[in-house]
């Protein structure tokens, strides 16, 4: 779970740390079934903010460059689609966006 502040500034969590605009909080989630709880208190202007919270999918994964993908074959696959040009939603990238090497 993570939270980000587009306006003005608030305290998050247990600690009750501060965050102003454009910070990030990173808050854990307990590991047990049930009910969490986020103590959220804004500053003296209130806080306009983003919450993302999602139940944990305990997936491992592997990045490498700009590929994330499931494993280290995985991500030799699309290395190899890459430098074939079997990306066709890459190919459709306009030509000034795209960098050659």
């Amino acid at each position: 779970m993570f939270l980000y502040v587009i306006d003005g500034s608030l305290n998050a969590g247990a600690d009750g740390r501060m965050l102003t605009v454009d910070q990030v909080g990173w808050l854990d989630r307990a590991d047990r079934p049930g009910v969490s709880e986020l103590k959220l208190t804004g500053g003296d202007r209130g806080a306009r903010l983003v919450l993302y919270a999602a139940e944990p999918q305990r997936h491992e994964i592997v990045s490498h460059g700009p590929f994330i993908a499931d494993n280290m074959d995985d991500i030799r696959r699309l290395y190899s689609q890459y430098r074939t040009g079997k990306m066709e939603h890459i190919n459709e990238v306009a030509a000034e966006q795209q960098i050659r090497y």
